[in-house]
């Protein structure tokens, strides 16, 4: 009764590994559900809206209409959270990396290119 259950646990974990190695990985930190106010500039271009999910390397939103935010271009962001007494503003350059329409709106997804040090520290107060 033993053996049989140590061979099938042992089954159950050398599939559960083969599965887990065999998954594509698209974001290198996890994605937190967070709607945190941002301004986005590219050339002469402004947007102002509030992410749907952030991440240490990126960001995601959402907008209802579809706008053109060239993918080759860097654009600066800036965000802007309050968590109690401190307001926090973290600026740096990111490039969409994905566009995809979602219940008749639009899914915008960013990865960060470039954040200064001495932005790094309230980007994870953010985060």
């Amino acid at each position: 009764v033993v053996l049989f259950w140590l061979i099938g646990n042992l089954f159950n974990l050398v599939m559960a590994t083969l599965f887990i190695s065999g998954r594509q990985q698209l974001r290198k930190s996890e994605r937190y559900i967070a709607e945190i106010d941002f301004k986005l500039k590219q050339n002469s271009y402004v947007l102002s809206s509030k992410t749907i999910d952030i991440s240490e390397n990126g960001f995601a939103f959402l907008l209802e209409n579809p706008e053109y935010i060239s993918p080759e271009e860097e654009f600066e962001v800036e965000f802007r959270e309050k968590s109690g007494n401190e307001m926090y503003i973290a600026n740096m350059k990111a490039k969409i990396v994905n566009v995809v329409e979602v219940n008749s709106k639009w899914k915008y997804a960013a990865y960060i290119t470039h954040i200064e040090d001495s932005e790094i520290d309230n980007w994870m107060c953010i985060v």
